[in-house]
């Protein structure tokens, strides 16, 4: 027998406070579970800019700083478009202060693997001579 143990669960206060929410379930090749995407109403995904948080942020204290301040004052009973526009809000102060604090890590990275090629290629070299 086939069931499906992914769920989403809310309450009726949340559920009439954001009526238009979807619940879609991925389909994997890979696993016999179903990811679950929740689309509250508000939250539309942005295909072409996509937002990742590095672990190695929350070890500079302008993190939390910068995540505090873009939030704001917290509010109870928030819907969604709110909770939506903190977090948009977040992540654009975010990527700014990652900007600030940080520059351009993965161009920093690709700088580093050229080096390290031609260091490989200048000791190979040295050791065919």
């Amino acid at each position: 027998m086939l069931e499906r143990l992914e769920r989403a669960v809310a309450n009726n206060q949340w559920l009439s406070q954001n009526p238009s929410t979807k619940v879609q379930h991925l389909h994997s090749n890979f696993s016999d579970h179903q990811a679950i995407i929740v689309k509250p109403e508000g939250i539309s995904p942005n295909p072409k800019q996509t937002f990742e948080f590095e672990q190695m942020w929350l070890r500079d204290r302008g993190c939390n700083n910068t995540i505090t301040s873009a939030w704001g004052p917290s509010i109870i009973g928030a819907i969604m478009p709110e909770v939506a526009r903190k977090v948009q809000a977040c992540g654009e102060k975010l990527t700014e202060w990652r900007m600030n604090s940080f520059g351009s890590v993965r161009k920093m990275l690709e700088e580093k693997r050229k080096l390290l090629l031609r260091a490989e290629l200048d000791a190979t070299k040295g050791v065919i001579k």
